[in-house]
């Protein structure tokens, strides 16, 4: 696989591996190191590709690899994370994704979202892409820590009850 192959493919599976890797880590920041470690590590075993085996499986292993020696790492260190059990139930989940489902599902979020008022997709913006916690969002929109807990509440509800409709819709548990 050329280089310029790689990063296509790289761009067009990223959300997908970061999915994987967040959902094994619990931790966003960790996700994204691990997924530039991922990505190195992808780049220069770029050959070992077999012809039909596919980008998105062999970029999954790779990334499990990765996380599974960070957590080797960390486990020397005296931290605990889950177990191996509950960790290859993670990665396995992701295996039964199909890549279109997966598609689907980001379709199906960002077309939700554009139907949010746009005082909520800010909301959403501040909080998850701002990084803000609630009392900082609190502040920043003059109301209660729980009255903005209870309106993200309600925000994501809608967005998971649109997203759900959207994907029955489409045939996609």
């Amino acid at each position: 696989m050329t280089e310029d192959e790689f990063v296509r493919e790289m761009l067009k599976r990223k959300s997908e591996l970061e999915a994987l890797l967040a959902a094994l880590s619990g931790d966003p920041v960790l996700a994204d190191d691990l997924f530039q470690e991922s990505v190195v590590i992808m780049l220069d075993k770029r050959g070992e590709i077999q012809p039909g085996e596919g980008f998105l499986p062999w970029s999954r292993a790779v990334a499990y690899n990765v996380f599974r020696d960070h957590r080797k790492n960390r486990a020397r260190q005296k931290v605990h994370l889950l177990s191996d059990e509950a960790l290859a139930s993670v990665a396995e989940a992701f295996e039964h994704f199909e890549e279109e489902d997966v598609s689907e599902r980001l379709r199906s979020l960002r077309a939700c979202r554009e139907k949010l008022l746009p005082a909520h997709q800010n909301m959403l913006t501040m909080r998850y892409e701002g990084d803000m916690s609630i009392n900082e969002l609190a502040g920043a929109l003059s109301r209660s820590p729980n009255a903005v807990e209870a309106m993200l509440y309600r925000i994501r509800k809608a967005l998971l009850d649109c997203i759900e409709l959207r994907l029955r819709s489409a045939g996609i548990p």
